[in-house]
């Protein structure tokens, strides 16, 4: 009969339902954090772009060094590019530089949409300083802030 002895029975090879849910919370808790990080990449490219960009002003000065002649580096709202005088060491940048290796347009392309134009005055939300009270000659009174 009973003897008041537990003993453990062995039900094979497999997990606890303890282990099981803990795996699943660590998994929800890990996805919950790490998914947004993916979908939102806006950060990862615009600090692709920056590094691009400076990569780009570098070739430049590398180019005109090596050429003796200038080298425009052209910076626009939606992106960049590389150009060259038509004639030689002319001042009409007209010819794109091309990529070493590829051969193609040295340009690259703004990942993160440019902000709005400029904003009408006083539309804007900007800050600006408190007005502040001087003194005048009739008035000698501190001047506040």
């Amino acid at each position: 009969m009973f003897s008041g002895k537990r003993t453990r029975r062995s039900h094979g090879p497999g997990f606890t339902m303890m282990e099981l849910v803990f795996v699943m919370v660590i998994a929800g808790v890990l996805a919950a954090v790490a998914i947004p990080r993916f979908v939102n990449r806006s950060a990862f490219s615009a600090r692709g772009y920056y590094e691009a960009l400076a990569a780009a002003a570098r070739y430049a000065e590398q180019r005109a060094v090596a050429g003796g002649c200038h080298v425009e580096l052209r910076v626009t709202a939606s992106g960049y590019s590389l150009l060259q005088p038509g004639s030689y060491c002319g001042n009409s940048f007209s010819m794109p530089v091309p990529k070493p290796g590829s051969g193609a347009a040295f340009t690259g392309t703004d990942p993160v949409p440019a902000p709005p134009a400029a904003c009408p005055p006083r539309s804007c939300s900007t800050p600006t300083a408190a007005p502040t009270r001087r003194p005048t000659s009739r008035s000698r009174s501190a001047v506040t802030a």
